[in-house]
């Protein structure tokens, strides 16, 4: 087996178990706080939840208010 795809399996299984697949309102969040501003529009557009908060509780909108 490629050393590739096996690199790729353990990602993959270490997202699994940790919790941390990215789902729609963490895109949004990270997005956002990365300054993404088409990403952020595309996941408005697929009904991210604007009032979703992190693990710090931080929202979409606090991240950009911060980085403005």
């Amino acid at each position: 087996m490629p050393a590739r795809m096996i690199l790729a399996m353990l990602l993959a299984w270490l997202i699994l178990i940790s919790g941390c697949a990215p789902d729609v309102d963490s895109k949004l969040i990270a997005a956002t706080g990365n300054g993404h501003t088409e990403t952020v529009q595309e996941l408005l557009e697929a009904a991210a939840d604007v009032n979703a908060k992190d693990r710090d509780g931080w929202t979409a909108l606090m991240q950009a208010a911060f980085l403005s």
